[in-house]
């Protein structure tokens, strides 16, 4: 297969296709095919051309420009899908040495910022999705693809499809969440019968990821927080703020749908690091025995 990966070429399509085939995200989609479209204008070559050495060149060359190690591997991961299942090639020798990872902790919000974030937005539709984004733990893309279905009332709990790994879980539905979507139904979504897409973007498809950013950061600069980060912040805040309210992590991993506790484990390090007096079970094991002040 000799065509280049431009928009609307035969390897592009292929790519995509298996890919979509496979069930992969959007998101993964994206950064896949983005990444080798890199390295065929780097090369100025069909991808389909370019040799292992140069691949292992070209991710080289991207780790001494900076770029995180997590963004390379990705590019790496792109590459060697090309390569394995649209080319036929073997992929032993697309390796890179291993990467130290640079461990960094998740930035939450404090409970008045998230307070004031949610309440800041004018627009019902993205107070409902906000509140429904930090209330229930989802990540964006989640949020976007909700369908009116997913909402049960009756259990107070939200389903997620086909999330994250292909897998489906439950997560909590708070009821000022449930009030804020209610308000968003009778302002806002009445007239859209027959569109099964909880929140209704252009051309009655489902809300896009970037209108969802675009009200975040919106919502934000109204609430005047100065703490960086994007819309990934309220996922992180709902896991921080169960944990400080006495949520077990194997609970909190199913909510949040980790594969791995150690995923949900780094939230301990945020609430440690908050400030937040611990009780300690020494001190409570002999409250009593202390003599009340007088």
């Amino acid at each position: 297969m000799s065509s280049s990966l431009s928009h609307g070429s035969p390897l592009r399509r292929a790519m995509v296709s298996e890919l979509t085939l496979r069930r992969y995200a959007p998101s993964t989609i994206k950064a896949y095919v983005g990444a080798v479209s890199l390295l065929a204008r780097h090369y100025n070559r069909c991808p389909s051309r370019i040799t292992d050495e140069e691949v292992i060149l070209w991710l080289r060359h991207r780790l001494a420009q900076g770029l995180a190690g997590h963004t390379v591997n990705v590019a790496l991961h792109g590459v060697r899908f090309l390569w394995r299942e649209i080319l036929h090639r073997p992929v032993d020798a697309l390796k890179l040495p291993k990467i130290r990872r640079t461990q960094k902790l998740p930035e939450a919000l404090s409970h008045d910022e998230v307070r004031a974030l949610l309440d800041a937005h004018p627009k019902q539709t993205y107070r409902a999705a906000l509140h429904l984004l930090y209330g229930c733990g989802l990540r964006i893309s989640e949020l976007a693809r909700l369908e009116v279905r997913h909402i049960d009332r009756a259990t107070m709990r939200v389903r997620v499809e086909q999330a994250k790994g292909n897998k489906d879980r439950y997560t909590v539905l708070p009821r000022r969440a449930l009030t804020e979507l209610e308000a968003y139904w009778r302002a806002e979504r009445r007239d859209s019968a027959g569109i099964p897409w909880l929140f209704v973007g252009r051309r009655r498809n489902h809300l896009s990821t970037d209108a969802i950013y675009r009200a975040y950061n919106e919502a934000k600069r109204l609430a005047g927080i100065a703490k960086r980060g994007g819309v990934h912040a309220l996922r992180h805040s709902f896991a921080t703020h169960h944990l400080m309210a006495g949520t077990d992590l194997v609970t909190l991993q199913r909510m949040l749908g980790h594969k791995h506790l150690r995923t949900t484990a780094r939230y301990l390090q945020i609430v440690l690091e908050s400030g937040r007096d611990i009780p300690s079970p020494l001190d409570q094991l002999f409250q009593e025995d202390e003599p009340e002040a007088t």
